[in-house]
């Protein structure tokens, strides 16, 4: 059996639209998983999909307009 500290999860992963996690939780609205994403250092918040184009764009385009401003300044933290 593998040890725990072996294990590694790429938070970055693609799927075939090459959409992120990340990008996936702005497109399905859940607030709770972009939070808590943005906690991870390792997520890429610039990578953009197939599908649905850039985290900013989908952001703006979904209207969360408080999301798209913390893309824009980088932030990975939200308060």
């Amino acid at each position: 059996m593998e040890n725990f500290s072996d294990m590694y999860l790429d938070i970055n992963r693609t799927d075939s639209d090459e959409s992120t996690p990340f990008i996936l939780s702005i497109r399905n609205k859940r607030k709770d998983f972009v939070k808590y994403l943005l906690t991870l250092p390792l997520t890429n918040i610039n990578r953009p999909s197939l599908k649905y184009g850039h985290p900013l764009h989908l952001a703006i385009k979904s209207h969360e307009f408080k999301l798209a401003l913390r893309l824009l300044k980088g932030c990975q933290m939200i308060h």
